[in-house]
C-alpha cells in the first residue's frame, strides 16, 4: 500500500514538472510572438570597404528625459557582409513603449570595439508613415571629427579648468544633455539640477541663461558654483571621439566631458 502511494506521489511530481516546463515554453513562445519589429537599412557615402570583422550595432532608445542617459529598449548587432546598404530587423517588446515618450534609433559601426561610423542626426523610431523601412545614414568618425553627437548625448563632467571633478550629492555624476528639438540644455551641477537654452552654429556654442533648483548641500557648493560659472563662459566646442571640450574666449579649455553612451 505504501509503495503504491509513493508511486502515485512520484507520478504527481513528474506531471507537475512536465506541466511547468510545458507552460514555460508556451509563455516563452507567446512572448516571442508578441514582439514587434522595426526594419530598415544602414548605409554611408564614403567610398571604402570595411574589414570583414566590422560590426553594425543598432539600438532602440527611450530619449524622453533630456537630463538622463537614454534607456536602451532593444538592440541587435550583426557582422557586415560586403558593402552597404545593410538591411536589419530590430525586435522590441511593445509593452515597454509608451505613447507619451520619445524614441530614437542609434547606429554604430565598430571595428574591434573602435567606433568607425555613427548616425549624427536624430532618427525617430516611430513615424506617421507607419512601419515603412528606415533608411539610416551614418557618418565616419576619424578622431578629428565628431565621434559622439553634441546633442542627445549624456555628457559626464570630468574637469573644470584642468581640475578633476568630485562626485556630487548622493554620489551623483555632474553632467549635461543638450536636446536638439527644444534647443534646451539640462543637467546636474552637483547639488541642483539646471536647465536653460543654448545657441549652436557650426563649432560655436553658447549656453544659458540657466536656471536651477535651490537645494542646499553640505558639500560641493563651491564646485557647483565653478561649473555653472564656466558654462556661462562657453563660446565654442570640440568633440574628439567620446570627449567634449568647451572653451571660453581663449584657447585654454574650461570644461571637459566624456560620453559613455556606447558602453
Amino acid at each position: 500500500m505504501e509503495s503504491r502511494r509513493a508511486g502515485f506521489f512520484l507520478l504527481l511530481v513528474i506531471f507537475g514538472i512536465l506541466t511547468v516546463v510545458t507552460e514555460g515554453h508556451s509563455l516563452a513562445g507567446d512572448k516571442k510572438e508578441s514582439l514587434q519589429t522595426i526594419s530598415g537599412s544602414v548605409w554611408y557615402r564614403e567610398r571604402m570597404m570595411l574589414p570583414p570583422h566590422a560590426v553594425v550595432r543598432i539600438y532602440l532608445e527611450d530619449m524622453s528625459r533630456a537630463d538622463v542617459r537614454a534607456e536602451v529598449i532593444a538592440t541587435t548587432s550583426f557582422a557586415t557582409r560586403g558593402g552597404p546598404p545593410w538591411d536589419f530587423i530590430l525586435e522590441y517588446d511593445p509593452d515597454r513603449i509608451s505613447e507619451r515618450n520619445r524614441y530614437g534609433i542609434r547606429v554604430r559601426i565598430e571595428v574591434d570595439g573602435h567606433l568607425l561610423f555613427i548616425n549624427k542626426e536624430h532618427i525617430p523610431a516611430f513615424t506617421d508613415h507607419g512601419k515603412a523601412p528606415l533608411k539610416i545614414l551614418v557618418s565616419r568618425t576619424d578622431g578629428n571629427g565628431s565621434g559622439a553627437k553634441l546633442t542627445e548625448t549624456y555628457w559626464k563632467l570630468i574637469e573644470i579648468d584642468d581640475l578633476p571633478i568630485l562626485p556630487g550629492a548622493d554620489r551623483k555624476e555632474l553632467h549635461m544633455v543638450l536636446s536638439p528639438e527644444e534647443t534646451m540644455v539640462s543637467g546636474f551641477s552637483g547639488c541642483n539640477r539646471f536647465t536653460g537654452g543654448y545657441k549652436l552654429k557650426d563649432s560655436s556654442l553658447q549656453l544659458g541663461p540657466l536656471a536651477g533648483t535651490m537645494m542646499m548641500c553640505a558639500d560641493g557648493a563651491e564646485q557647483e558654483k565653478r561649473f555653472l560659472e564656466a558654462l556661462a563662459l562657453v563660446k565654442r566646442f570640440i568633440i574628439r571621439g567620446q570627449s567634449l571640450t568647451l572653451y571660453g574666449e581663449g584657447d585654454k579649455p574650461i570644461l571637459r566631458f566624456h560620453s559613455e553612451a556606447g558602453k
